[in-house]
């Protein structure tokens, strides 16, 4: 686990950090959220698996059983994630939710969590370009989202803006290089891409995460994550 998410999980330990919290809903529900719908699980109900997994971190303060000695960061979230789906698909059938321990559950699918590790890695990209998106220009991240997310010529996405050629070639280099700053790992530019264009492919629309915000600042209590 990376030196950010360490440090994201100490705030959320040492108390009630408002500021920690929305960081974590914003990193983190883009994967719960498309593993749910990768595995089958309609809209709704991935929004409500996304939203359980959310709370029992908040509510039950699994983040505390999480040890980086004994794995990776994506791995005990995915357990979470399991034991939560399992919930859901319980209640659907019976009617009714009982407590299942994560322990308890059947090995997971290699290629399930291997998925999983795909869009949780896409996810912190996306929760990367949220930032990059804030912190410059419009014009700047018009430029890169054509090019570097389209895939279009640099030509093109100059005569679209009306920049200069030279001034569309800045905007994607300057951005690539804000989201290396804060952490993207790839290793040259031509990988961002295709990585990009995924990610764009796999998330669901900015209304999904503004509903979960409001659902999830009434259960756990009004808290400011909003």
């Amino acid at each position: 686990m990376g030196k950010t998410r360490a440090s994201l999980l100490k705030r959320l330990r040492d108390g009630e950090d408002d500021l920690a919290w929305r960081e974590f809903l914003s990193t983190y529900w883009r994967p719960l959220y498309a593993f749910a719908r990768h595995v089958g699980c309609s809209a709704e109900t991935a929004e409500e698996v996304t939203e359980e997994t959310i709370v029992a971190v908040f509510e039950n303060r699994q983040v505390f059983h999480y040890d980086p000695k004994r794995g990776r960061f994506h791995s005990w979230l995915f357990t979470v994630l399991r034991q939560k789906l399992a919930l859901i698909r319980r209640k659907d059938r019976r009617g009714i939710a009982t407590d299942t321990n994560p322990e308890a559950l059947p090995a997971a699918d290699p290629s399930a969590e291997l998925r999983f590790e795909q869009l949780f890695e896409l996810g912190l990209v996306a929760a990367m370009l949220e930032i990059v998106k804030q912190s410059v220009a419009p014009s700047t991240y018009q430029a890169f989202h054509l090019t570097a997310i389209q895939g279009l010529s640099i030509r093109e996405a100059s005569r679209l803006t009306g920049l200069s050629r030279n001034a569309v070639y800045q905007s994607r280099s300057h951005t690539m290089a804000r989201l290396r700053e804060l952490g993207a790992q790839y290793r040259d530019e031509g990988e961002l891409g295709p990585q990009l264009r995924e990610m764009v492919e796999s998330f669901p629309v900015r209304q999904t995460e503004q509903t979960l915000t409001q659902s999830l600042s009434r259960r756990l209590g009004g808290k400011a994550i909003e």
